[in-house]
């Protein structure tokens, strides 16, 4: 709550919740005047009733604005008349909708994913089975080199129904049914064990990965699942990264959990691509099929990790925390 005048906006009281809300302290409210709060943009967008807006209609307003410790906030914002010895004051109340908005955005994510995962497990086999037999005519016909088509045109037939059939197991392993076969193990065993792997892919396209691995507890985990969510992260910073690109993997123990980070030097992504990354079927390549990401997501979910990044000019990193208890 904020009770400011109403001519001159001078602020008369602000409570512990308010003060919270913007990231700053009662002292430096005090020994600043007032200066934090006059100068913060929650103040521009508080709506001004008029002088029939009294307790308890007053008017109503959902804003966000950024704080002074950085932190983007939701809110509603209400404000009335307040008639005080005769002195007009107006009184502010706000709701923080901040967390709600988040779990609103957290549920929209989830329920996309499962319902991808529903239509996957009614038709991803169905259709695997026929492509499994047309891709083995298809692969016959190139054997015996009886056929009146050009081999390479046979070739690009047979790459294509393999890239399709990879594009049905990422959408498969969003499935809902699809149960994950926990064990625990040490993350830093199963990287160094696909290390190889990963090597093999950065050297074709002359990318550099580099290691940093410190001693993180065993977690629950699918190794299956969580190798297929390693490389598609180095996957896509391998394609994100230009001539001299480097991808890191890091993994470290914070505040109780084993972090698996994986960094490169990329050109970040745009804010306004953020956003849309994890959902199903959205991608930023031309041939990209916008599963990579959510795959890594559902696995993550699956495996009761979180999911964050930070990414800028200078590169992205993902950060998969994982519980260890």
């Amino acid at each position: 709550m904020l009770i400011t005048t109403l001519e001159d906006r001078e602020i008369i009281e602000a409570n512990d919740a308010f003060l919270l809300l913007l990231g700053i302290t009662r002292l430096q409210m005090d020994t600043q005047y007032g200066e934090l709060i006059r100068g913060n943009e929650l103040m521009l967008q508080i709506p001004e009733p008029d002088e029939h807006s009294t307790v308890p209609e007053g008017i109503s307003r959902e804003v966000t604005f950024t704080n002074h410790a950085g932190d983007e906030r939701a809110c509603i914002l209400r404000t009335v008349r307040l008639d005080f010895n005769g002195e007009l004051l107006l009184l502010t109340m706000i709701s923080d909708l901040t967390e709600h908005k988040q779990y609103e955005h957290e549920l929209q994510r989830l329920s996309q994913l499962h319902l991808v995962g529903e239509v996957a497990a009614g038709i991803g086999h169905e259709v695997r089975n026929p492509m499994t037999t047309v891709r083995g005519f298809l692969q016959l016909m190139l054997m015996q080199g009886k056929n009146t088509l050009e081999p390479a045109y046979l070739q690009v037939m047979i790459e294509e129904l393999d890239r399709a059939n990879q594009i049905i197991t990422e959408f498969l392993s969003l499935a809902k049914d699809h149960m994950v076969q926990l064990k625990r193990e040490n993350l830093n065993d199963l990287i160094r064990k696909i290390l190889p792997l990963i090597e093999a892919d950065a050297s074709v396209t002359g990318k550099i990965i580099t290691t940093h691995l410190t001693d993180v507890e065993s977690i629950e985990m699918d190794n299956k699942q969580i190798t297929q969510l390693i490389l598609n992260f180095i996957r896509n910073a391998l394609e994100a990264t230009g001539e001299n690109g480097w991808i890191q993997l890091k993994t470290y123990m914070q505040d109780g959990r084993a972090v698996l980070v994986i960094e490169d030097n990329g050109p970040g992504i745009p804010a306004d691509v953020v956003e849309q990354i994890w959902k199903p079927f959205y991608t930023t390549k031309e041939n990209g099929s916008g599963l990579g990401l959510a795959v890594c997501f559902s696995i993550a979910n699956k495996h009761g990790a979180s999911i964050d990044l930070s990414t800028g000019k200078e590169g992205t990193a993902f950060y998969v925390r994982f519980r260890t208890t």
